[in-house]
């Protein structure tokens, strides 16, 4: 069998231009270049080498350009095979933190010799810098400008099913993608676009329930309330919604039983008791779940209660279910922004009766 030398096999890779200097290289060329290098394993000098000189700062454009093949002192680890995958994340980071280098978007993703490798490209090239929504929005839309049609199957392909379906929704084909896996029956996608969209809640606001099935909303939530390190705030406004589409699908707390552990419907549960009048119940799911602190435990009781209509001896014999860290809690963020009357009605309430607890016999100033 013929054995072709590595140093050949480099060369077909960067045609027609590995003696070009570094401002002559397309930097979205040399990105697929170096893509394709790291695919092949098939040149360990060139890799080690490109490694080297990613570390140090260059661009993918100075790296193609530079004499690969000439030995470099201190290759720093990158000889290795288990450093393409560290290798192909720092230039999906290289391109993610210089967009304006790539203003016509990346080469078309079947240049890429073999896109199942892609994975650790895509986790460099976005990992969202805040759960702000605008700022999300705007990072999403740079990269979004940045991937064709090509790029988000290429994520798809290779298992960054995260970032094909938020670049997808940043399209706007956000209930698109629900009816198409609601079609196929892929509740696995459908789980993974819950996980995908739960700390984006203006999100979750923008879909309509009609015309979904209580599986599909039973498997999306399902991914949702499951993803760990979920933002309380998030969280919150996730499980409200979930009440709204239960109203109109009485059989998605059941299917959802079934998804999800206890723990993690827990507030989902609290809601629809309250929601039911079975106040007392309520809060006491609210109390008995272990994974909230009495800050989130707070917050939740305090969009209950002021909306609820109750007389002060309601609201009191249903104040002193809560422990005094969730009421000292509440008094503390009923300080923050503004406060309709019936909060500040229910938060005098609760100041009067934390004074008479033995755990807390001054009110919290």
């Amino acid at each position: 069998m013929l054995r072709i030398p590595p140093a050949i096999i480099w060369g077909m890779l960067l045609l027609p231009v590995a003696s070009a200097r570094a401002d002559e290289v397309a930097q979205a060329n040399a990105v697929v270049r170096l893509l394709n290098l790291f695919a092949s394993r098939a040149d360990a000098l060139a890799i080690s080498n490109a490694g080297k000189l990613l570390s140090q700062g260059n661009s993918p454009a100075e790296v193609v350009a530079a004499e690969l093949h000439k030995p470099l002192a201190s290759l720093g680890g990158w000889t290795s095979t288990d450093a393409l995958h560290p290798l192909a994340n720092q230039l999906g980071e290289y391109v993610a933190n210089h967009p304006k280098q790539f203003a016509e978007g990346l080469p078309n993703a079947r240049a890429i010799l073999n896109p199942l490798q892609l994975g650790s490209f895509f986790n460099g090239l976005f990992l969202p810098s805040t759960r702000n929504s605008a700022i999300f929005q705007k990072e999403l839309g740079t990269l979004s400008s940045l991937l064709d049609a090509s790029w988000v199957e290429a994520a798809a392909g290779c298992g960054s099913v995260n970032l094909q379906q938020l670049l997808l929704i940043h399209r706007g084909q956000l209930r698109e993608l629900l009816l198409s896996y609601q079609e196929s029956e892929n509740d696995v996608a459908l789980i993974r676009l819950g996980e995908t969209i739960a700390n984006y809640s203006d999100v979750v606001r923008t879909i309509e329930p009609s015309g979904l099935t209580t599986r599909t909303l039973a498997y999306l939530l399902a991914g949702s309330l499951g993803m760990e390190n979920l933002d309380p705030a998030e969280l919150l406004i996730v499980v409200e919604i979930a009440t709204e589409w239960a109203n109109g699908h009485p059989e998605l707390i059941i299917l959802l039983r079934t998804l999800r552990d206890p723990s993690s419907l827990s507030l989902l549960e609290a809601r629809l008791l309250w929601q039911r009048n079975e106040r007392e119940a309520s809060l006491k799911q609210l109390i008995s779940n272990s994974g909230s602190g009495p800050w989130i435990k707070a917050q939740f009781a305090m969009k209950l209660f002021p909306n609820a209509s109750l007389s002060d001896s309601e609201a009191i014999s249903l104040v002193r279910l809560l422990p005094s860290e969730v009421l000292v809690a509440w008094v503390k963020l009923s300080k923050v922004g503004k406060s309709d009357a019936g909060l500040v009605r229910v938060t005098g309430l609760i100041v009067s009766d934390l004074r008479f607890r033995d755990d807390h016999k001054q009110a919290p100033r």
